[in-house]
């Protein structure tokens, strides 16, 4: 039997044994002086409780409705799918979502690097324009009711 180096490891192993674990734990331990026996690098095939254990695993998902690839699921996701396709195809046909997309992007940018302008309140003016439109309104109406009186009293 041909020596292989002992696999050494700092911290806790993986509790599930994969092709790309057992590979990369062999390369990675190459360099280690312990020897024991040889055993095969890669094991290809599942050990009878492993095996088991992954039946049982997909026995029980298969009985979960809340899980993903149960079939009611994928034929939730399908419909979803579908409608969301249908809905894209129609809208695509009057505007294009991408181009509109763009443009949001490239106007949020605009604003956010130009530099922030300083308004000049409406309100201000709006109201001085009111109080001189008020006074003006009071000088014609204090001038018509000396002239109404005037006539009044001449009668």
């Amino acid at each position: 039997m041909e020596p292989i180096k002992l696999l050494y490891t700092t911290s806790l192993p993986s509790t599930q044994l994969t092709m790309h674990t057992a590979h990369a734990q062999a390369i990675d331990h190459q360099d280690m002086s312990f020897v024991i026996e040889k055993k095969p690098a890669t094991k290809t095939e599942m050990s009878r409780t492993q095996h088991k254990l992954m039946l049982q695993r997909q026995s029980f998902l298969a009985d979960d409705r809340n899980y993903l690839e149960h079939p009611d699921n994928m034929r939730k996701l399908t419909r979803e799918l579908d409608r969301v396709n249908r809905e894209y195809r129609h809208l695509k046909q009057f505007q294009d979502p991408f181009v509109l997309s763009l443009k949001r992007v490239i106007l949020q940018e605009s604003i956010c690097s130009s530099p922030p302008q300083l308004e000049r309140r409406g309100s201000s003016s709006t109201f001085h324009d009111y109080l001189m439109h008020m006074k003006e309104e009071r000088r014609h109406s204090s001038s018509s009711l000396q002239s109404h009186s005037k006539a009044f009293s001449h009668s």
